[in-house]
């Protein structure tokens, strides 16, 4: 019943899911027709939320519409009298490319740091070279959270609905990283006194040059 209440909002000339600034004004359409049109009044709120706006619909064929000119970038709901109720996200029409080109960036050095971390060689002193490797695994578990952040916020502002699924996704990667990350740092010490342990034994006997 409650998903019945939302509106469909659809149209070359209606209101997109999420609007850009650039598509506004738009209409907004009631998924049925209401008794009076002229008479409902809907009610417009921002995300504090903090009513903004009263309106009244009109006519629209055999449903009723109102026309939505809110330009501020944010995310905003409506109710009307007879307890239907919707929501509209005003988002900037580049917001796509760049959240994309974030996610783009972020992942592009998330992946750099683990080849760094694999395949670099950054001394010749193995116990320091091994540190500073392990260190960059640690860099890049953290940027795979931060990742991960992005990604929750990006389907959250572009109200996706994926939300629950991302946040589950969102708070595994967050434990898992933290162990990686506690294991990780405790093996290094491990492995680092062994191989100072080696890397010494080889110099007093003449070993190493």
């Amino acid at each position: 019943m409650i998903l019945l209440l939302i509106p469909i909002v659809y149209g070359l000339d209606d209101c997109q899911k999420p609007t850009t600034k650039n598509d506004i004004p738009c209409h907004v359409i009631s998924s049925w027709k209401y008794t009076d049109c002229n008479s409902t009044q809907v009610f417009i709120y921002n995300s504090t939320p903090s009513l903004i706006s009263v309106r009244n619909f009109t006519d629209y064929g055999i449903r009723c519409n109102f026309t939505w000119n809110i330009t501020q970038k944010g995310s905003y709901f409506w109710n009307v009298t007879t307890g239907d109720a919707g929501r509209i996200i005003i988002v900037q029409e580049e917001d796509n490319m760049a959240s994309l080109a974030i996610m783009i960036l972020l992942m592009a050095v998330t992946s750099v740091i683990f080849l760094m971390g694999k395949n670099g060689n950054f001394s010749k002193n193995i116990t320091l070279s091994f540190i500073l490797k392990r260190s960059l695994y640690l860099v890049g578990i953290y940027m795979v959270t931060v990742c991960m952040s992005a990604a929750f916020t990006f389907v959250t502002i572009y109200d996706m609905g994926l939300e629950n699924e991302f946040r589950m996704l969102l708070q595994i990667s967050h434990f898992t990283a933290y162990v990686f990350q506690i294991v990780m740092l405790f093996s290094t010490i491990i492995v680092a006194l062994k191989l100072w342990k080696i890397d010494k034994k080889n110099r007093r006997m003449g070993y190493n040059d």
